[in-house]
């Protein structure tokens, strides 16, 4: 099917519904695959090359989906990086060596290379599953440890959300973040005493010690929440290569470790995250009360020591040391509010213990979009890693504004941050090694553009060229346009203003056609003009698709954020409303033909949407694991206190002892879009997630069986899986399955 003859045509001339037509089912997924397919850069490692002076060794690792197994497949290519005289990059050299690293779940190299460590899933004769680190030198495979076998560790952290694992600078040492080993000992009718058998002259009533862990069973065991089940003690290991690979393991009571780095090679940090009497839910919300630890490995027998944070409320995260060892920058916030915010830049002086603050929160000034000169606010989930400059004293940053995101070089000294100009919307750091900078450029039309360049600290310029065009992915039947549109604050008069996102088959781009409103969820997150290859392929189909930054949106200032704390509901549904018109205004969107996307909250604002306006006709809608509920979910949910930053614009620290009152539950109940169930006429199809922490599915299901009691077209879909319905299978069904909805919709009332 061309690009001009859209999927979305063709099915407003079949007899009866797309679903059951399969040319339609059989064209719709092969669009998914065709997009799903494309590889993704996930990681870029430089490393220096001993043989030769002025060259560089890079491995950009890589992932996609194999349709044909059902999985995702990583695998990664190798380049050669050859300089110029002076220092800038003269030539990328490919050298063919792709390799699958499917069955790894992770691996590190030493810095010197000579050393790698590799984690791997393995299946027992018990047919449990343990997770593996083996060893390599240069010959092959020295050795492998088993955290369940030993006894020594529990299941391996390598998210975002617990660091990376790492080598020692020397490479003696390997560092990780894992679970605490916990042993039970089974049910109590399976007793195995500690007395000698040859000890007649005590009875069996003596008082003896139990077997550790025994009756202990089906205590619950408290995780920290949605995708984090079973992560419940995270403590940092340490296996020291030179001593026969003893383990040596780091704790602080009522503390979870996380994110474990190298101060120097015998020296390490690490973020402590409070465990309190409750655990609240982890991912997605770094404003959980935290500590900066470090720990002298020269004595076995040497205790962490909190060198911030300690007599202070603060959440703080990313931390990156200086290769002096003399500085750490990190991110920190108040452990309170929007679960994810503006930002403080923190460093911190190794040699006094002193701190400054590079950036902090309170700027009255928005970010500038599209051309800014400076960071007045900074919205950044983690740091590069590294992110530290040679000369130990100044570091880049990536800042999200708006719809774009700029990188910034920022002086540790002086405090002043300057942007580094580089093409595209959305620009991240994959590697950094002796200020040459791996960098991935994308827009909704394009992506994994990768470049590596010198940056030049004298005018902050990073010249680029391209690593492996081979890689890119180019739609040149796209468009996309930014827009920024004001709105009035009635209660201050003042000017606010929404961003969103139009992305188009770029022969629609100035026509009145059918379009998805997609709002992110959050709902203090933001789309960046960014690729999305779920979007690239609804817009093959021929739909355009809004992606709207509504008022709490991040990237422009604290204030403009916190706007929407208690409003949620009203404000941001207001603002979905108001672009909507604006680009009917335009003529580029059909106002008989608007559908409507999201999850999580942005399942919250399009089923808001078609109660509280009903009337403007939406043809159909698809929430996934949406908040449909705020009262029954202050009750169920990981994160209860979500529900009153949001549904009451409390932004004081949540008390672990708050009671649902009749009041407060009444006011989320008003707030929650089942409260406007009635007025709903729109077709609804859901997407549930039956290990859904965050959000229950008993939420989606109450909604949808009053909209089925309400006579109400709905169909239901039911994953096992988690909030995000990320599996390879579900992520492939749910998108075909939520164009047949709207095609089902398109074609029964074509106009």
């Amino acid at each position: 099917m061309s690009s001009t003859n859209r999927l979305i045509d063709f099915c407003r001339g079949i007899k009866g519904k797309a679903s059951s037509n399969s040319s339609v089912i059989r064209s719709l997924t092969e669009i998914f695959k065709k997009y799903g397919s494309n590889p993704n850069a996930t990681k870029a490692t430089l490393s220096s090359n001993s043989l030769l002076p002025k060259s560089y060794k890079l491995r950009v690792d890589w992932s996609h989906t194999d349709f044909e197994s059902i999985e995702k497949v990583n695998f990664f290519t190798e380049y050669m990086v050859n300089l110029k005289d002076d220092g800038n990059v003269d030539k990328v050299i490919a050298l063919n060596n792709l390799q699958d690293v499917t069955d790894e779940l992770i691996s590190v190299s030493s810095l010197d290379n000579q050393w790698k460590a590799v984690v791997r899933e393995k299946i027992g004769k018990d047919k449990k599953s343990s997770q593996v680190i083996e060893f390599w030198s240069q010959k092959g495979k020295v050795k492998t440890l088993n955290g369940d076998k030993d006894k020594s560790f529990g299941k391996i952290h390598f998210s975002s959300t617990f660091g990376e694992m790492s080598w020692s600078r020397d490479g003696s040492q390997l560092m990780f973040i894992a679970d605490k080993y916990k042993t039970t000992s089974g049910f109590f009718d399976e007793q195995k005493k500690n007395k000698d058998n040859n000890d007649e002259s005590k009875s069996d009533l003596d008082e003896i010690s139990k077997p550790t862990g025994q009756g202990e069973e089906y205590f619950l065991k408290e995780d920290w929440g949605e995708q984090l089940e079973g992560t419940c003690n995270p403590i940092v290991c340490i296996v020291d290569r030179k001593d026969d690979y003893k383990i040596r393991t780091i704790e602080v009571p009522g503390v979870s470790c996380s994110e474990a780095f190298w101060i120097d090679d015998k020296t390490i940090g690490f973020v402590g995250i409070m465990e309190e009497t409750r655990r609240l839910g982890l991912i997605f919300c770094p404003i959980r009360k935290s500590c900066l630890y470090k720990c002298d490995l020269r004595d076995p027998e040497s205790e962490p020591d909190c060198i911030y944070g300690k007599n202070i409320d603060i959440a703080l995260r990313s931390p990156r040391v200086s290769y002096d060892s003399k500085k750490i920058v990190f991110l920190c916030n108040p452990p309170s509010g929007p679960h994810y915010q503006a930002s403080s830049l923190v460093v911190f002086n190794m040699e006094d213990s002193t701190t400054k603050t590079l950036i902090n929160t309170d700027s009255s000034l928005p970010n500038e979009i599209e051309d800014p000169t400076e960071i007045r606010t900074l919205y950044c989930l983690y740091l590069p890693n590294p992110c530290w400059l040679s000369d130990n004293k100044s570091i880049i940053v990536e800042a999200s504004m708006g719809y774009k995101v700029h990188l910034f070089y920022i002086n540790c000294e002086t405090g002043l941050n300057t942007r580094i100009a580089l093409p595209g919307k959305d620009v991240s750091v994959l590697s950094l090694l002796d200020d040459l900078a791996v960098v991935k450029i994308s827009e909704p039309n394009c992506a994994n553009i990768l470049q590596i360049g010198k940056l030049n600290t004298n005018n902050n310029q990073l010249a680029l060229i391209p690593i492996d065009p081979n890689y890119e992915v180019k739609i040149d039947d796209m468009e996309y346009r930014c827009d920024v549109l004001e709105t009035i604050d009635p209660s201050t008069n003042v000017k606010q203003i929404v961003t969103s996102i139009l992305i188009s088959p770029k022969e629609l781009i100035d026509k009145p056609s059918a379009a998805i409103l997609l709002p992110h969820g959050g709902p203090h997150g933001n789309f960046e003009a960014s690729y999305y290859s779920s979007v690239a392929a609804m817009v093959e189909a021929g739909f355009k698709l809004i992606l709207i930054n509504y008022r709490g949106s991040t990237g422009l200032n604290s204030a403009h954020e916190k706007f929407l704390c208690g409003k949620i509901g009203t404000t941001d549904v207001e603002d979905c409303i108001h672009v909507l018109k604006y680009y009917i205004e335009k003529s580029q969107i059909d106002p008989k033909q608007v559908f409507l996307l999201g999850g999580s909250h942005g399942g919250f604002l399009v089923t808001h949407l078609i109660g509280q306006h009903s009337d403007f006709g939406f043809k159909a809608c698809c929430a996934m694991n949406p908040v449909t509920d705020l009262a029954s979910g202050f009750g169920t949910s990981d994160i209860p206190d979500w529900h009153l930053v949001e549904g009451i614009g409390d932004l004081n620290i949540y008390p672990l002892n708050t009671k649902p009152t009749p009041e407060l539950l009444k006011e989320l109940l008003l707030k929650s879009p089942i409260f406007h169930i009635d007025k709903v006429q729109t077709p609804v199809l859901m997407g549930l997630g039956t290990k859904d922490k965050r959000v229950s599915m008993s939420q989606g299901l109450n909604y949808y069986y009053g909209l089925k009691a309400r006579q109400i077209e709905a169909q239901c879909l039911v994953y096992e899986d988690n909030h995000s319905l990320s599996k390879v299978a579900h992520d492939l069904d749910r998108s075909v399955n939520t164009m047949l909805w709207f095609l089902d919709h398109l074609s029964s009332t074509s106009e």
